[in-house]
């Protein structure tokens, strides 16, 4: 995504005429309304103006404070753009579109029309006391006209429109919802037949506009979800004091059958798969009748036994974990028949639709259209195995990044949150770059994280937040692992895609960061809460809840802190290693020494600070599965010995905790990669992988999670929800598996220069799994790995190199063999090591 749509070269050309720097925002000259149901406090733009001569080409270049949708005409421009502008940070940045509108205008009179919400301006998702209040929503644009004579002339935003809260669009925020009257005339947009008032200058935003950057924000109708099941109730019966009961079930229904809906009646909607996006309906009703909608990502269940978390009756929508998110619809019907209607300027996040009416309504059609900024030709990876439940886990893994890819990378696409946390996102990167061409997504994302990198004046001078763009306060600090993703994410993309591009973008800020950690002495800030090993078994009890601060039993927090320490020094030598790499990437040679040095340094200091004199971590850390994943990651071991006995407490760790992960966020996303690659133990690796125990992928596979969630056990089948407070089923980080599956079951691995022009080829096979197939579009071509065993454990590996590339590939025997493009085959007679493999 360029930061325009339409015809090629002349539009590139083009835009490039447009100061949207100088654009000129306007608003309401009036008080805005309080934003209930009963009054519209959307704001509306509108200008009129002729044209007598025959236009060659026409541009218009659009923003806006607050979610827009623009009209020429009585047409939408840009429909293809959902939720524009996206998210920005909200004092720094807001991005600009600009489209070919020559096919709209017409000779005479032409309508130009806008309409602002609140959404990511001046609603709860920018709420923060470091930003100036936004009270207003607000509109620029620059209309550029080339005539067939050679002549121009520009319409741009200004006192000469005219504006009003008004419209269909009563009222929409993010974490509200939306509010749509159709009964509200809406003809204005292509008659300016109005008598408003004048619009006024805008004084409320002093950053950048500048073109969008990456993949916007697409409704994706090829993944539209059809109900699985429906049903009406009404009525709750074997209720008790110790449960809510059961729902009453009148009517049940099939995908395509028309539905019935009556006043004191809900209609629950099963779309089978947790996602973001929105509802669309077609139904009919009565002029003024009320459909009310909103979403849950699981049903209560059973007879509503409140001791397992039921927030109401069995077979009733589950919401609590949605905490104060509003997250409602509401149309009213226009009563002119068959009628549709989906949200276009907030997005919702679940698996089921809850909905009631004032009075009766008829629905036709009603599906769930997936949102995201992951375009169907931006998919770039599949993948598929012999193991049913690895399969599903493929699939949630692939949901959770489609649900969270969403103008930044949120954590989760439901509740009051829904923001660029940089812990999640650097955990999940890796396995993105395989499912997804991101590199646009995530180098806007990274834009985001200069523009909240903290300044001078700041607490903190030169670290990345926590959270980009900035949001609620609290989310602003530094933190361990989180802020280091203005390290790692670059470095991923770089080592991907082969473009050195991302680096020079972010390499002043990249330092900046590495400043600041030289200046601290690499300790850990005392008075900075950490998430550290955020959710880990090792440090958290199953359901505590403690934003860091829990202590295993015998701990102090002067341990506590310590363990920071670890990890964050851990990060520390870790973002040196990336820098040496990354400089020497854009031609840094006495960068990359200065870095290296430092790196080795900090690997001194951290053996003097933290080891024993035997080589090893305190004893309290020896059955902590982070910590040891770390040091065999980074090689921080100062003795054979010492790396030796590091591996066997690891394994030990594993064994004793039947295979299941003690990891959390940030020890989940390497160690599959430690165990088969530092360890050399692609068996172990697998025993995890394929462990239905919990904490482990496929255990939230076996509870029913059709995405990745917050907490392994966020519910089961034992004992039913955990507190609402922290528990989201639509949490990608621990989705940090799919990367692995596709760096090491299939062996896909970018080259030592990064991209894919000489890559490595070099899976390890598990007789379990049964089969991998992996298809990677890379963007040097399609690269397979395929490999299969058969009843009597003999193995085939079919690969293809594409063409102008070199594989390095490693045969299941150890053998290394450059092989240029072509489609090869290997197979092995037994499973036994030292049989030879002929290609």
């Amino acid at each position: 995504m360029l930061g325009f749509r339409g015809a090629g070269a002349a539009l590139c050309w083009l835009s490039m005429l447009v100061d949207v720097g100088a654009m000129e925002f306007i608003a309401v000259d009036d008080v805005v309304p309080k934003g209930s149901d009963g009054c519209c406090d959307t704001a509306a733009f509108l200008k009129t103006f002729n044209l007598a001569k025959s236009v060659n080409h026409a541009w218009w270049t659009v923003s806006g404070c607050g979610v827009f949708r623009v009209y020429v005409n009585g047409r939408e421009v840009g429909a293809d753009d959902f939720l524009k502008p996206g998210l920005t940070h909200v004092v720094k940045r807001r991005h600009s579109f600009s489209y070919d509108v020559t096919d709209f205008l017409r000779n005479g009179q032409n309508v130009l029309a806008a309409e602002v919400s609140a959404g990511w301006w001046r609603d709860s998702v920018v709420d923060n006391p470091g930003n100036p209040p936004a009270m207003e929503s607000a509109f620029g644009g620059v209309l550029r006209i080339a005539y067939s004579d050679g002549s121009e002339e520009t319409v741009e935003t200004g006192v000469d429109w005219q504006a009003a809260y008004y419209g269909n669009l009563v009222h929409a925020e993010i974490y509200w919802g939306e509010t749509y009257d159709a009964g509200v005339d809406a003809s204005w947009r292509s008659t300016g037949d109005v008598a408003w008032r004048s619009a006024k200058v805008f004084n409320g935003f002093h950053g950048e506009v500048t073109p969008v950057e990456g993949r916007t924000i697409r409704l994706r109708r090829d993944l539209t979800l059809r109900p699985r099941r429906a049903y009406v109730w009404k009525g709750v019966s074997d209720g008790t004091v110790e449960a809510w009961g059961k729902v009453n079930v009148l009517r049940r229904y099939s995908d395509g059958d028309r539905i019935e809906l009556l006043p004191g009646e809900t209609l629950i909607v099963d779309f089978g798969q947790n996602a973001a996006g929105v509802p669309e309906m077609v139904g009919e009703a009565d002029p003024g009748v009320r459909l009310v909608g909103h979403p849950a990502e699981m049903l209560n269940e059973g007879n509503g036994n409140r001791l397992r978390g039921n927030d109401g009756p069995g077979g009733s929508a589950y919401i609590a974990n949605y905490r104060t998110c509003r997250t409602k619809l509401t149309y009213v019907f226009a009563g002119v028949g068959e009628e549709t209607y989906h949200p276009s300027f907030t997005y919702f996040g679940g698996r089921f639709f809850s909905y009631t009416a004032t009075g009766r309504v008829v629905l036709k059609s009603v599906v769930f259209v997936p949102a995201m900024s992951i375009a169907e030709e931006d998919e770039t990876g599949e993948l598929v195995t012999g193991n049913a439940h690895l399969n599903k886990l493929i699939s949630n893994c692939l949901w959770g990044m489609r649900s969270n890819y969403l103008s930044v990378p949120t954590d989760c696409p439901q509740r009051d949150e829904r923001l660029g946390w940089a812990g999640d996102t650097q955990a999940f990167a890796g396995a993105a770059v395989y499912a997804a061409d991101v590199y646009g997504f995530l180098s806007k994302w990274m834009t985001d994280m200069r523009d909240c990198q903290m300044g001078e004046g700041d607490k903190f001078p030169g670290s990345f937040r926590r959270a980009a763009p900035v949001g609620p306060a609290g989310y602003l600090g530094y933190m361990i692992g989180w802020s280091d993703a203005g390290v790692i994410v670059p470095y991923t993309l770089w080592r991907q895609y082969g473009d050195a591009a991302v680096i020079r973008a972010n390499w002043e800020a990249m330092k900046k960061f590495l400043a600041l950690l030289r200046r601290t002495d690499y300790v850990t800030p005392a008075d900075e809460s950490q998430c550290a090993d955020w959710l880990s078994a090792e440090r958290y009890e199953r359901w505590r809840i403690d934003w860091g601060s829990g202590l295993r039993p015998g701990e102090t927090r002067d341990d506590m802190r310590a363990y920071w320490d670890v990890l964050g020094l851990c990060y520390r030598i870790w973002d040196l290693r990336m820098m040496g790499e990354m400089a020497d990437a854009i031609g840094e040679e006495e960068e990359a020494r200065a870095y290296r040095a430092e790196e080795c340094d900090a690997t001194l200091r951290f053996r003097e600070k933290f080891l024993c004199a035997d080589g090893l971590l305190p004893e309290r850390y020896h059955d902590m599965q982070t910590p040891a994943a770390f040091l065999l990651k980074l090689g921080l071991c100062p003795s054979c010995e010492a790396t030796a006995r590091t591996k066997r407490m690891l394994k030990e760790s594993f064994r004793r905790h039947a295979y299941c992960l003690q990891t959390g966020f940030l020890g989940t996303s390497i160690i599959l990669d430690v165990l088969a690659d530092a360890m050399e133990d692609p068996e172990l690796a697998y025993s995890v992988l394929l462990n239905h125990g919990c904490p482990g992928w496929l255990y939230s596979v076996d509870q029913g999670a059709t995405t990745i969630w917050e907490r392994w056990d966020g519910y089961t089948k034992e004992k039913g929800f955990g507190p609402v407070a922290m528990n989201s089923f639509n949490h990608y980080a621990y989705g940090a598996v799919m990367g692995w599956m596709y760096r090491t079951m299939a062996g896909i691995r970018p080259g030592p220069k990064g991209g894919y022009r000489h890559f490595f080829l070099m899976p390890k096979m598990d007789q379990r799994v049964g089969s991998c197939s992996a298809v990677y579009r890379a963007r040097e071509g399609t690269i397979v790995s395929e490999w299969s065993y058969d009843g009597q454990g003999c193995l085939s590996w079919r690969f293809v190199v594409p063409e102008g590339t070199i594989a390095s590939v490693i045969l299941p025997d150890g053998d290394k063999i450059e092989y240029a493009s072509g489609m090869y085959e290997v197979h092995r007679k037994s499973i036994q090591p030292g049989i030879t493999c002929n290609p």
